[in-house]
């Protein structure tokens, strides 16, 4: 009998198969059977599973041709069976197909890429809260006061002022304090405004695409 152990993720299992039934049916190769196996084994302890398929040959056919025959009709011998030796943590080795190897990298370049838009998206939070703090201090209704508060006070009297009379945190007073007087008027309101819209169409963008 001869085993295809190694089945190259490039040719789909079923090809293989299919095409063993038709060299069965058509008579170029003389296949007494054909049977589906998997086997599992112990690489560093862990368990790992392997899919073969089984050949049953007459005892007169030469394997050798058979398996030029099989290898020729099937895809097989264009491909090139390759394992690579992997280190995992600090000392144990791991044995991995280019498969194998490539999906474990496509995941960990996906978690990757996840904390990036995941850090990007806590930025855009933090800006659009000071914006909207920002928006809020230049409306028509507090621009006067906080004008007021900002020339009678220094900068940690202005910051605590601000908290006490807009509810603001220590953080958003602290950056609010640091600002000059003509970051509060109704051009900066509008630039606030504008910056404001642009960051909500980009949150919403990547909050969509966090959730694929």
């Amino acid at each position: 009998a001869l085993e295809i152990k190694s089945i190259p993720y490039t040719i789909p299992y079923n090809k293989i198969k299919d095409a063993l039934i038709e060299l069965k049916k058509t008579g170029k190769l003389e296949i007494k059977d054909i049977q589906e196996d998997s086997k599992a084994y112990k690489v560093n302890g862990k368990i790992k599973h392997q899919i073969l398929i089984r050949v049953i040959l007459p005892k007169a056919l030469d394997p050798m041709r058979a398996r030029s025959i099989i290898f020729k009709n099937t895809n097989l011998e264009k491909t090139l069976a390759i394992q690579f030796y992997v280190i995992k943590g600090d000392r144990e080795i791991d044995i991995v197909s280019l498969k194998e190897l490539g999906l474990a990298w496509i995941n960990e370049r996906r978690i990757y890429k996840r904390s990036l838009l995941n850090h990007k998206i806590a930025n855009l939070h933090s800006t659009i809260d000071m914006l909207e703090t920002k928006i809020k201090l230049c409306k028509e209704e507090n621009i006067e006061k906080v004008v007021d508060i900002f020339r009678r006070n220094t900068k940690d009297d202005t910051a605590k002022a601000l908290m006490k009379e807009y509810g603001l945190s220590s953080h958003q007073a602290r950056i609010c304090a640091e600002m000059s007087l003509r970051d509060f008027n109704k051009d900066a309101l509008k630039r606030y405004q504008e910056k404001l819209k642009a960051c909500m169409i980009e949150i919403e963008t990547l909050n969509k695409i966090a959730r694929l």
